[in-house]
């Protein structure tokens, strides 16, 4: 083999374990972001990689997202059909009956109590509880919800499934909307003739 290509050999050798090591994703998330605006010897200096003049140029020209030039955008092309229940279904926190064996025996278990014991995140939200797992402790369960096994399991220990009513919250909706389509008030009509 002669020194040249020898000395090729080891150069490549040396630029791809370089490749890789710079590829690698450690060294990709310790890289410092490139500093703008910071001088022409930077490089990204004066007009900070932006060119000269032109919308791109100056700040705002992000443009809409979905923006297709002029052709009609693809969301707008599509048809739209049904109907999404997803923004105004009324979503609970799911508990289940092994999960409550870690309160004591005579216990009265509501949402306050197991936002303590870290079962819920929201002491204010609806609950449901589940059946899965064994209860074997006599415990008042308060909860808006529940599934017909955890109820039977609750009362064949011995304890209580309570059921508590509340008036569902709609998320992104304030409580001035929940209102908005009920009928007002019937009144009786007085007649105007004498």
């Amino acid at each position: 083999m002669t020194a040249g290509r020898e000395s090729y050999r080891k150069c490549r050798a040396r630029d791809l374990s370089h490749r890789s090591s710079r590829s690698s994703r450690s060294n990709r998330s310790n890289r410092s972001s490139r500093r703008r605006g910071r001088g022409t010897g930077s490089g990204l200096g004066k007009t900070c990689g932006r060119g000269h003049k032109g919308a791109n140029s100056r700040s705002g020209s992000g443009g809409r997202l979905l923006a297709e030039g002029g052709a009609k955008p693809f969301y707008r092309r599509l048809p739209k059909r049904g109907f999404s229940n997803a923004r105004y279904r009324t979503r609970y926190n799911l508990v289940h009956l092994s999960d409550l064996s870690r309160f004591d025996d005579g216990a009265t278990v509501d949402s306050q109590a197991l936002y303590q014991g870290g079962l819920i995140d929201d002491p204010s939200s609806l609950v449901k509880v589940l059946g899965p797992g064994k209860l074997d402790k006599k415990l008042t369960v308060l909860a808006n919800k529940f599934s017909a096994s955890a109820a039977k399991c609750i009362t064949d220990v011995g304890g209580e499934a309570r059921s508590v009513l509340s008036i569902p919250v709609l998320g992104h909706l304030g409580a001035h909307h929940t209102d908005r389509h009920a009928r007002p008030p019937s009144v009786p009509r007085q007649s105007n003739r004498n």
